[in-house]
């Protein structure tokens, strides 16, 4: 983003209105003390050009910079056209953009604040796009094979008797559900998500619980079908086997193989989409 830096001043009220109430961030609960300083921010100034999506970009960058946290307040919004060096009606605009990404939120009477910032909250704008443009479920799995392919080969070796024992219990759950497709699709979520946890890596959790959402969509839609839900069965047995061997080319390998099928199921599908009328509803399924 092109900006002009300058040295303009956001300042925070110190009576507690920029906070949620009952927040215990020590950094802004010390500024609310009666006296104590403002907090000042830079906020650059923008060209204009394109001035609502720079202002967008302007304000995510301090939430990136740790200037601004879930549950701050931002600045009324005659502060932020001054600051900012553009027109009210083009901040309007860019809190309209990023109150589309759920980066920040409205409250009636109260301002508009950052919102939790909680990864499937940000991951919502992704699901629309997917709902729009079913195709893009196949880039979906794409991403799946990079993450869930690795991570099972990172679980494997830090695999403990019991968490072999809850993978495996999970398995045996889906298998009384195989004629249940909600049911089931549950339970295979939770088995991929039994595998994620297994790695240990907070990242990886954070990561797949961004796109849990469009996990869940794409599993109700190729889950439709009894026989997909069979072989996503047998897939499932095969992976559960190699983590509890501690093997972690063969749970790779056997994760690897699981999604490519499921990929080749939804493709056919959306080159061929099934006739459901008479099996299950279209609100039923998952993988």
């Amino acid at each position: 983003m092109s900006v002009e830096r300058a040295t303009v001043r956001a300042v925070t009220a110190s009576n507690g209105r920029g906070r949620r109430p009952g927040s215990d961030n020590s950094r802004t609960s010390a500024q609310a003390t009666l006296g104590a300083p403002p907090v000042a921010r830079v906020f650059p100034t923008l060209k204009r050009t394109s001035v609502s999506l720079e202002a967008a970009e302007a304000i995510k960058a301090l939430i990136v910079a740790g200037e601004l946290t879930s549950g701050d307040a931002l600045p009324p919004e005659r502060h932020l056209a001054a600051m900012l060096g553009i027109s009210r009606p083009s901040v309007r605009e860019a809190l309209r953009v990023l109150t589309a990404m759920n980066v920040v939120e409205p409250r009636h009477g109260g301002g508009t604040y950052v919102t939790s910032l909680d990864p499937r909250l940000l991951a919502r704008p992704i699901n629309f796009l997917l709902q729009v443009e079913p195709r893009t479920f196949l880039h979906l799995f794409e991403v799946r094979q990079v993450l869930e392919v690795s991570a099972a080969r990172l679980a494997a070796p830090k695999m403990t008797d019991e968490m072999a024992t809850e993978l495996q219990n999970l398995a045996d759950e889906a298998a009384a559900a195989l004629s249940h497709p909600v049911r089931y699709s549950e339970l295979d979520f939770e088995l991929h998500t039994k595998i994620i946890e297994a790695t240990g890596n907070p990242i990886y959790l954070s990561l797949y619980e961004s796109i849990s959402d469009l996990l869940l969509e794409s599993r109700r839609r190729t889950a439709r079908i009894a026989a997909v839900r069979r072989q996503a069965h047998e897939d499932h047995l095969r992976i559960v086997a190699a983590l509890a061997a501690r093997d972690p080319d063969a749970a790779g390998s056997a994760m690897h193989d699981h999604l490519d099928r499921m990929r080749a199921v939804l493709h056919g599908m959306l080159d061929h989409p099934p006739d459901l009328t008479n099996s299950f509803s279209a609100r039923q399924g998952a993988t």
